[in-house]
């Protein structure tokens, strides 16, 4: 892990190391007995983010209750063993600080959670690694136990003379006609939250541990333990982790959007309160780069609910795969927004760049919930 670190330092001058802090961190003691929360806003230095599952168990959380005794220290064996896992693994790899969603934004505060997790984009692009804990469907499980391996088999073979072996394995039998998805790592419990996609989309490096194996992803590079040469397919929006936020073109940058919000569709959320704040950190990254590049210096009416004004009229071309799944009594966005329904979406790609926009965008608003926060909850709208 440590090789695979320098490797993507090397390759990469643009990955950042020593960034701007959250606003909360967590560091573990000399010998990693004791964990203490850290108020270090403003200051710059290397940090780690953990991605994870919460699971139908509720985590060991920051509270107005328990802020006091985190701050002073308490002892790590206090912990989930998937946080346990991941301080463990920030010492080893020589970095100071670790981010924890639970345990750096106070749960039981309404006004702290909306800033924070407003910050998802900073949060996780400004993490020199982030540590994937795929394997572990809650906090309790873990992510560095025993793992179920794939069969060896030894092929010997020979070389002027001089006898060897090398190793191979058969993966399973579903991946063989459709390889990328070991790559997709769609089987693992931390692929179906929602939250987790712009975990992954907005980090510059990921270390996925998954129930065979670690991956490392980083720019457009998928390293695995097993030493195998993975590379993502073109048209995989995971292919360039960064870059697909940076299009060349406005007609790509508005399909690369409808992609994500398909894909990420298809996730679960237990609050359906978060359908767009757990998407903000993508929306953010993508307005800084995409809108902002042509132009654009008032970002209010750009972002409407999950789509964006300029592209509003294809944007509103979504269907529902799941037509029959009730979204009465959902409030968390207007009913033309594919956030308004509980349902996994699609846009109909193979005829949609052949349509021919007839009609024109007069007026189009939301009302959101907490002003000035784009890329939040939202209490109404109207086009």
């Amino acid at each position: 892990m440590k090789r695979w670190m320098v490797q993507s330092r090397d390759n990469h001058e643009h990955v950042n190391t020593l960034t701007r802090l959250p606003t909360r961190v967590l560091k573990a003691s000399k010998d990693s007995q004791e964990v203490i929360l850290c108020n270090l806003e403003d200051q710059y230095a290397e940090y780690a983010a953990l991605s994870h599952c919460w699971g139908s168990c509720r985590p060991f959380m920051l509270t107005s209750n328990t802020i006091h005794s985190l701050r002073s220290g308490i002892p790590t064996s206090d912990l989930p063993q998937s946080f346990q896992d991941a301080l463990w693994l920030t010492h080893q790899l020589q970095i100071p600080y670790l981010w924890i969603d639970s345990l750096c934004i106070l749960q039981d505060n309404p006004n702290d959670w909306i800033r924070e997790s407003s910050r998802m984009s900073e949060v996780y692009g400004n993490a020199s690694l982030t540590i994937a804990a795929c394997r572990a469907r809650d906090s309790s499980q873990g992510f560095l136990g025993p793992r179920t391996l794939y069969e060896k088999i030894t092929l010997p073979f020979q070389v002027n003379g001089i006898s060897s072996e090398v190793f191979a394995y058969a993966p399973p039998l579903k991946y063989v006609g459709e390889p990328s998805r070991i790559i997709d790592l769609e089987d693992e419990p931390l692929s179906r939250r929602a939250w987790t996609l712009q975990e992954r989309y907005l980090s510059p490096r990921i270390l996925h541990f998954t129930k065979s194996q670690t991956y490392f992803e980083y720019a457009s590079s998928f390293l695995s333990e097993d030493g195998c040469a993975l590379r993502p397919p073109p048209s995989n929006p995971d292919a360039v982790i960064g870059q697909y936020l940076i299009p060349k073109a406005t007609s790509q940058c508005w399909r690369t959007w409808r992609k994500i919000v398909t894909r990420y569709s298809r996730r679960n959320l237990t609050f359906d309160a978060d359908k767009l704040p757990a998407l903000g950190g993508i929306a953010a990254r993508f307005a800084a780069e995409s809108i902002g590049e042509n132009g654009s210096s008032d970002l209010s009416d750009c972002y409407l609910a999950g789509l964006w004004r300029d592209d509003l009229i294809r944007g509103l071309c979504w269907r529902s795969e799941l037509p029959d799944l009730s979204s009465a009594g959902i409030s968390q966005a207007p009913t033309w927004s594919w956030a308004s329904t509980r349902s996994s979406i699609y846009y109909g790609t193979n005829w949609f760049d052949k349509m021919e926009e007839l009609a024109v965008v007069r007026d189009a608003r939301v009302e959101r919930e907490t002003p000035g926060n784009l890329f939040g909850r939202v209490t109404g709208g109207r086009i």
